[in-house]
Parts: structure tokens; C-alpha cells; sequence
């Protein structure tokens, strides 16, 4: 164990258990991004994608907003529920992800 290690070990072994989640907590709020706003003409081309990649069975690349973080989901569109606004996704290791409509950043079609 190196000098650097030790001190934040010493450091964190003084403070009480909810100094260190409030730190943790501080933390992960410092580092959200604000929900980018998108126009009506963007989810038009999202759902145009969509229904395209569903059609050709067209591998995706999805970005999602979610609690002030951006994630990438890759995956073939199994199902597309309007009525739900969700997308039912089926990824690379075949489990099953459900992304609504309202976290979608960006779409693109994977090569």
C-alpha cells in the first residue's frame, strides 16, 4: 500500500459512516448534466430510426438520460409499445432492456 492509498484510508476511517454517504452523495449530484430539451422534428427522426431498425432488424445505439446521466444501450428493437412509450430492446447478451421514449438522447443505427 502506497502513501496515497493510506491517507485516504486514515481520512475515511475518522469520519462517521453518514459524513461518508453525504460525501458520496455530494459527489455523484456534482457530476449530473441538465436533461437535454428535444424538438418535436428529433423525435420524429428517433421514432423514424426506430421503426426502420425494427423493419431491417438493424442493430441500435441508444443514449438515455437518466437521474442527471447519460448511458448507452446498444441492441435490436424487439417491440415498440406507444401506448407505454417504451422501447423494448433486446441487447447484445440477449436480456431484455425497456427505455422510454421521455430518456432518449440519441439514436443511431450500429454497424
Amino acid at each position: 500500500m502506497n502513501e496515497k492509498d493510506r491517507g485516504t484510508i486514515k481520512w475515511t476511517s475518522l469520519m462517521l459512516p453518514e459524513h461518508v454517504r453525504m460525501l458520496k452523495e455530494h459527489q455523484q449530484s456534482y457530476f449530473k448534466e441538465p436533461k437535454p430539451q428535444l424538438d418535436p422534428q428529433q423525435m420524429e427522426e428517433f421514432e423514424r430510426t426506430l421503426c426502420e431498425a425494427m423493419a431491417r432488424n438493424c442493430p441500435l445505439s441508444l443514449t438515455c438520460w437518466k437521474d442527471g446521466h447519460f448511458m448507452q444501450v446498444d441492441g435490436y428493437v424487439h417491440y415498440i409499445n406507444h401506448a407505454g412509450r417504451k422501447l423494448h430492446l433486446v441487447t447484445s447478451d440477449g436480456e431484455a432492456a425497456y427505455v422510454s421514449f421521455t430518456d432518449l438522447t440519441d439514436v443511431k443505427v450500429s454497424d
